[in-house]
């Protein structure tokens, strides 16, 4: 188990931006949200494919992360 938020922490990019796709488990629905609190999911649905009772699918195509390349190293200040 680990937020969202964490894992961001441990993702560069060029652009400091990824998309994500995740599965929720047991009681981390609040911890797996957009790092602002506010944005929603772009796309969110019950996979029936998933043999879980958790089977709520969030995919989100803009997140915060860190910057890979000259700024490599420098967590984007949204995720700090």
């Amino acid at each position: 188990h680990i937020s969202l938020k964490d894992v961001l922490k441990a993702v560069k990019t060029k652009s400091g931006e990824c998309a994500a796709v995740i599965l929720p488990c047991c009681n981390w629905y609040s911890r797996l949200v957009h790092p602002d609190g506010a944005t929603a999911p772009c796309h969110e649905y019950e996979d029936d494919a998933v043999v879980s009772p958790q089977r709520t699918v969030r995919v989100f195509s803009s997140l915060p992360c860190g910057v890979s390349g000259d700024g490599d190293g420098v967590p984007c200040p949204e995720v700090v």
